[in-house]
């Protein structure tokens, strides 16, 4: 690929692209990491929970403006314009033709296709059908033990009211107040 290549990624995406970085260390020349999913495990990013929480999400609706409404609600800190955007670009219709603009829609990005960003089956042999121990966590905290291996130059941004950017995450990173 032709340099310069600037990664960008939003929380799982700026995990996703630190990874990437790693993983394929020329690939990128600069990074972008907007509140990105990447912290240490008392974070509790490595706990279950972002798994669970994704499976409870709700991701359909009878109707455009009800999910409009429902995204407005969960977003509602956002900058407006970005809300906008996601709106626009994160909801698909159910239907076979796309000349209709009422009935049900969806989120593009299905729950469990989101899910297997946050974890993966460990296929154990303890027998064991239940518990933590059968899934590992994928990416956030590993990518935390990963950062000093990030060669190219990265913008680490994250919200003064980010849950991604507590003060206790930002002393963790070595970050002044």
């Amino acid at each position: 690929m032709q340099q310069p290549i600037v990664g960008v990624g939003h929380s799982m995406g700026g995990c996703q692209i630190a990874t990437l970085s790693v993983t394929s260390r020329r690939i990128f020349s600069t990074m972008i990491l907007l509140d990105p999913a990447i912290g240490p495990p008392e974070m509790g990013l490595a706990t279950l929970g972002l798994g669970q929480l994704t499976l409870r999400r709700r991701t359909q609706w009878l109707t455009r403006e009800d999910a409009e409404k429902a995204l407005r609600t969960s977003f509602s800190t956002w900058d407006p314009q970005v809300l906008d955007l996601l709106i626009k670009h994160s909801i698909h219709s159910d239907k076979q033709s796309v000349e209709m603009e009422d009935g049900p829609v969806s989120l593009v990005t299905g729950r469990y296709q989101e899910l297997v960003n946050y974890i993966k089956p460990s296929f154990i042999r303890s027998g064991k059908v239940v518990g933590q121990e059968l899934v590992h966590q994928t990416g956030p905290v590993d990518m935390y033990h990963m950062l000093g291996l990030v060669t190219c130059s990265t913008l680490y941004l994250c919200g003064g009211e980010s849950t991604l950017s507590t003060p206790r995450a930002r002393e963790s990173y070595g970050l002044a107040e």
